[in-house]
């Protein structure tokens, strides 16, 4: 005769470790998606989340089985889902693909992958902080400006000094001769005015070399 409760408690036995393993899994996975410090979250048709990161809930301040099956855009106290986000049932309009996107004061590159499992379409975000990258990249921009500026003040002070040089230099020799008061105080304006511009030029080309400023 067949043991049938033998048999039946070594089926249950192998479901048994069939289970832990498909637990263990998961778990593997769950401990894969949290290590990433990128905000990852998925949404279903109605926007609402199937699953997300520790990072993503943390940004406000929940853990992940908190929000699950909510929609996404509520955290972000809004009514309806961003202008950038594609539900499942029409990711053809945008996705896959990646955006640049300020929200709450910092600047995230947003990216979109549609995915498939057991018949249901879902859509896979992931938000990634770039606003300190922005902020260097602006810094590295705004220096880039400064050395053209540097490199066109040399040239315009360069210009700038011939004539300058003619002009002191001829008004010396003016004040050299005979001159009625009235002439000599014109001279002697002129005179001051073309040194003070020469200062400046000085000034500029003191900052086109980078040399110490006095």
């Amino acid at each position: 005769m067949i043991d049938f409760n033998r048999e039946t408690a070594e089926e249950l036995g192998e479901k048994s470790e069939l289970f832990r393993q498909i637990w263990k899994s998961q778990k593997w996975w769950q401990h894969i998606i949290d290590a990433i410090t990128d905000y990852l979250f998925v949404i279903d048709n109605n926007f609402r989340i199937l699953r997300t990161n520790k990072a993503f809930a943390g940004l406000f301040g929940k853990e992940p089985p908190d929000i699950i099956m909510k929609p996404y855009y509520e955290l972000f106290g809004l009514v309806e889902p961003h202008e950038w986000c594609v539900s499942p049932k029409n990711n053809g309009v945008s996705c896959p693909g990646s955006v640049e996107r300020t929200i709450n004061e910092a600047v995230y590159l947003i990216s979109c992958f549609p995915i498939s499992y057991d018949q249901h379409d879902a859509m896979v975000y992931v938000m990634k902080d770039i606003t300190e990258t922005r902020r260097l990249k602006d810094q590295i921009y705004h220096l880039d400006k400064l050395s053209s500026l540097g490199t066109l003040t040399s040239g315009v002070a360069h210009e700038i000094n011939n004539p300058l040089t003619g002009i002191i230099g001829y008004t010396e020799m003016l004040l050299m001769g005979d001159r009625d008061e009235t002439t000599r105080k014109y001279l002697t304006n002129v005179y001051d005015s073309a040194i003070r511009c020469k200062k400046i030029v000085e000034n500029m080309l003191t900052f086109s070399r980078g040399s110490a400023f006095q």
